[in-house]
């Protein structure tokens, strides 16, 4: 990964800022989810052929669909499995580095709502956008994986590369 990154903390919040997480995580490394229905995902666990979609039957999507996220008041609320062309809010095609061809990273495109998808790391790292990760191996030599914050759509169950 490129060593170039230059997000600022507010920027680098996990996943769609105002949308899916609420804030910024400090170095929490529970491995439980942190949504109930999402018990048997934690953020350090690979979902290789299925992306984490609390609100979803089973709380994932399989192969072939996205995790598309419904929003109210600008916050992620629930999510449901779809075609990603079905999808019209923000859609969760990948949720680490495990559901992406080698030498691509799952990238969060854009703090305000993108969605995420699989990309060359020198194009997640603009300043809107925000690698997941599994582990500090999954991010440039500067960051660290996060888990998303607790109380978020995605607490304990993703990560993020963070200061």
């Amino acid at each position: 990964m490129t060593g170039s990154m230059t997000k600022g903390i507010a920027i680098g919040c996990f996943l769609l800022a105002a949308t899916i997480a609420g804030g910024c995580s400090s170095g929490n490394t529970s491995l439980g989810g942190g949504q109930s229905a999402c018990a048997s995902l934690n953020w350090r666990a690979p979902t290789p052929d299925a992306v984490a979609c609390p609100g979803a039957p089973g709380c994932s999507c399989g192969s072939g669909q996205v995790c598309c996220v419904k929003l109210v008041n600008n916050r992620a609320s629930s999510g449901s499995c779809t075609d990603l062309t079905a999808c019209k809010g923000p859609a969760l095609q990948c949720d680490g580095p495990e559901d992406c061809p080698s030498g691509q990273v799952c990238c969060l495109v854009g703090t305000t709502g993108g969605g995420s998808s699989c990309m060359n790391p020198t194009d997640c790292f603009g300043a809107q956008d925000v690698p997941f990760c599994r582990a500090d191996s999954d991010c440039d030599t500067l960051y660290h994986c996060t888990p998303a914050e607790q109380g978020s759509y995605l607490d304990g169950i993703a990560g993020s590369c963070q200061l």
